[in-house]
């Protein structure tokens, strides 16, 4: 009897400690009920969003023309396409690196040079060897 006792204490002792940890994340005063909402909307939507996936993930061994199978094609289609963050993340990274080209004055230089500034190129130039241009140019 006693055991059992000490193992429910432990249980909420340790269930407190936890809803104590959680609440340390969030700030003192009257939002801290509104963020600990949030914390678990956002708990909540990633469990189902990896439920969502893994049930996707497992439906790739049905038959080839079943309604389960091109779901799971059509996930892989568009993760070998690249989804949405990866393309603007690609297109934000271009337009602040063109911004950072423009500012320090090296747009439109050479790209495969280390300071295309420094030795005034223009165009981009072969990287080989003046031994292999000879075999090598068409």
């Amino acid at each position: 009897m006693n055991g059992d006792v000490a193992c429910e204490l432990s249980v909420s002792d340790a269930a407190k400690d936890i809803g104590d940890l959680i609440a340390w994340f969030a700030p003192e005063g009257p939002l801290r009920d509104a963020v600990l909402v949030i914390y678990f909307l956002c708990v909540a939507a990633v469990l189902v969003a990896y439920r969502y996936y893994l049930g996707l993930l497992a439906k790739g061994g049905e038959p080839g023309g079943s309604i389960e199978r091109q779901d799971y094609d059509a996930l892989r289609a568009s993760l070998e396409d690249g989804n949405l963050a990866a393309r603007l993340y690609a297109r934000w990274l271009k337009r602040f690196l063109d911004a950072v080209d423009r500012f320090f004055g090296d747009a439109g230089m050479a790209d495969p040079t280390l300071f295309p500034h420094a030795f005034g190129t223009r165009a981009a130039c072969g990287r080989r060897p003046p031994s292999t241009a000879a075999c090598c140019s068409p």
